[in-house]
């Protein structure tokens, strides 16, 4: 329905929505939250394509922090180095055959495999919890991993990294994703996606390409670096990311336009309230008005008729 409201075919789009929702007053509504979501990103963003991603509105400047920052901290809390260099990891840490670290890093991928299915859980529980959740298991299983390589416990070690990549596998692994999917308004996701996803790919090249010469200088230390990512990512999620179960690209819209900051869509109507707000003594002046003003017009009427 959005697409169709964008092309300038409402009536297809109501249509759309007869199917979907069935009744007409549901489907008014909705179409008219549609319509109005559409000429305010219009009027907001200018135009579409790269010049409102160059030259962006404040609203589409929060929303594209949003969505590139949950991209970029996706890769930078570390996840690829561990995937790419668990043998080496593994052989820091104590296991020393290759017959070991074979089976160690095969526990390592079962671990992972089985925490993905917990993606699903991202309609009943929310996508915002599970990325907290998420940045939190991975920035505690980084420090726990980098004790161990500094302690030489191999089993501490095998623990934190199947730790780290079931972490990622419940959210930051498939919610970036979903996220980034969901907040880029209809007129320019499929660039602002595109940039997102650029983005957490050389950063996933940066990690991978950086971390050889990191380790060999810093040792266990160096995935204290990564801690300190994501913290970052623990306060940026829980600051600049919205929950977006259950809410239209209309609401989501507006809360960015809003200010963008917590955890917390209002509904559309209270969203509405917010950004007009009245002052209760001027309804109740402006109310009191309107009484005297009838009742000096009822007074001047039965004088005229009597």
């Amino acid at each position: 329905p959005r697409w169709l409201v964008i092309a300038g075919k409402p009536e297809k789009a109501k249509q759309v929505l007869l199917q979907t929702l069935g009744s007409r007053e549901r489907v008014d509504k909705e179409l008219a939250a549609i319509q109005t979501a559409v000429d305010q990103s219009r009027s907001l963003e200018r135009e579409s394509g790269w010049r409102a991603l160059l030259q962006p509105t404040p609203v589409l400047r929060r929303i594209l922090l949003c969505g590139v920052g949950i991209a970029f901290f996706q890769q930078a809390t570390g996840t690829e180095a561990v995937v790419y260099y668990s043998p080496q990891i593994l052989k820091g840490a104590g296991w020393t055959t290759t017959r070991q670290q074979l089976w160690a890093t095969m526990g390592i991928g079962a671990c992972k495999t089985i925490f993905i299915f917990c993606m699903f859980a991202g309609d009943k529980v929310g996508r915002r919890p599970l990325l907290l959740i998420s940045a939190t298991g991975l920035t505690l299983s980084l420090a726990g991993l980098g004790v161990s390589l500094i302690t030489k416990s191999s089993a501490g070690s095998l623990v934190s990294l199947c730790a780290i990549m079931g972490s990622f596998s419940i959210g930051m692994g498939p919610g970036m994703q979903v996220v980034i999917a969901e907040v880029f308004p209809p007129l320019i996701r499929g660039i602002g996606m595109s940039v997102a996803v650029a983005v957490n790919r050389c950063t996933s090249g940066t990690v991978a390409l950086s971390f050889p010469s990191i380790a060999k200088h810093m040792g266990g230390w160096s995935f204290f670096v990564f801690v300190g990512v994501g913290v970052l990512s623990i306060l940026f999620i829980i600051w600049l990311v919205p929950e977006t179960r259950g809410k239209s690209l209309e609401e989501i819209y507006l809360w960015f336009a809003s200010g963008g900051v917590g955890n917390v869509i209002p509904d559309q109507q209270d969203m509405l309230q917010e950004m007009l707000p009245v002052d209760e003594n001027e309804l109740e002046t402006c109310g009191t008005t309107e009484v005297i003003a009838n009742e000096e017009a009822v007074d001047e009427t039965q004088g005229t008729l009597a």
